[in-house]
């Protein structure tokens, strides 16, 4: 059976048959947290995983933080897991991608409408490292793709780097709304759901793009697979996306997570109350 997922632990899980030249995985614990680590080296591990060879940090949360201290120290975690993905200085745009009116696709924008523009175009003086913001929204909205907006931007602002946040689709339901995946890799948007997009990578932006999001949507075959063992085709089961019941608040807190992982990676001086207080 084919798993749908966006997230680079959950593919290797269902392969068996790849090398150390392939592939490279370490996991750690931190504290309530569990980060592992996958480095695709090949072609070969490339084409068997069908994802870009490349890096990809998943970083487990017990469950998403609702008290403020807790927010606090995930995002601390991700923010430093995050910080050593990008170059050490210059402007950073943060792309927030999805569609801002459907709930499960809407952790993009919400995040990224979290996130403080320090960017100065006309002068003035500011102790925060510069960042951009961009929320493109999707092409049967605007006509535009997101990737043609980002390069756009990209062309312009001549950034460092960009930050893409998107919504995931996981493999398994115990990965909705706790597992952070970054990567050095970019996005293609829509792929874990079957929607593809252009992908926005270095090679498409030609700056370094690093992928972060949270799975908010599981495929309803693999779901249906993980809980009875059944293997279902698309003559039993239409192509289907399940949501949790909760995926509003859900969205909500990731959202307030990610927007402060990205503060805590660009501006690491920053105290933990003022973390918080740019994320509301």
């Amino acid at each position: 059976m084919h798993y749908r997922t966006d997230l680079a632990t959950e593919a290797v899980a269902v392969r068996g048959d790849l090398t150390a030249a392939d592939l490279q995985k370490t996991e750690e614990k931190r504290g309530k947290w569990r980060i592992t680590r996958v480095r695709i080296g090949s072609d070969r591990g490339e084409r068997l995983l069908g994802k870009p060879q490349g890096r990809y940090i998943t970083v487990r949360l017990p469950s998403l933080p609702q008290e403020t201290a807790a927010m606090s120290g995930a995002a601390r975690l991700i923010g430093t897991e995050l910080a050593a993905l990008l170059p050490p200085e210059g402007m950073v745009l943060v792309a927030g991608l999805g569609n801002p009116s459907l709930t499960a696709d809407s952790l993009g924008p919400l995040t990224a409408g979290k996130v403080v523009a320090t960017r100065q175009p006309f002068g003035g003086e500011t102790t925060l490292r510069p960042t951009a913001v961009l929320i493109p929204n999707v092409c049967g909205v605007t006509g535009l793709d997101s990737a043609e907006q980002v390069r756009a931007t990209c062309d312009l602002l001549r950034p460092t780097a960009v930050i893409a946040v998107d919504a995931l689709a996981a493999a398994s339901a115990e990965h909705l709304g706790v597992a952070v995946q970054l990567t050095d890799t970019g996005v293609s948007p829509g792929s874990g759901v079957g929607n593809h997009r252009s992908a926005i990578t270095a090679k498409t932006m030609g700056v370094p793009v690093i992928g972060l999001g949270i799975p908010t949507v599981v495929d309803a075959r693999t779901l249906v697979a993980e809980l009875t063992g059944l293997e279902l085709t698309e003559r039993h089961l239409p192509p289907m996306n399940v949501t949790p019941q909760d995926i509003d608040l859900t969205v909500r807190q990731a959202a307030r997570l990610l927007s402060m992982s990205i503060h805590a990676a660009l501006h690491p001086e920053l105290p933990p109350e003022r973390l918080t207080a740019l994320a509301e």
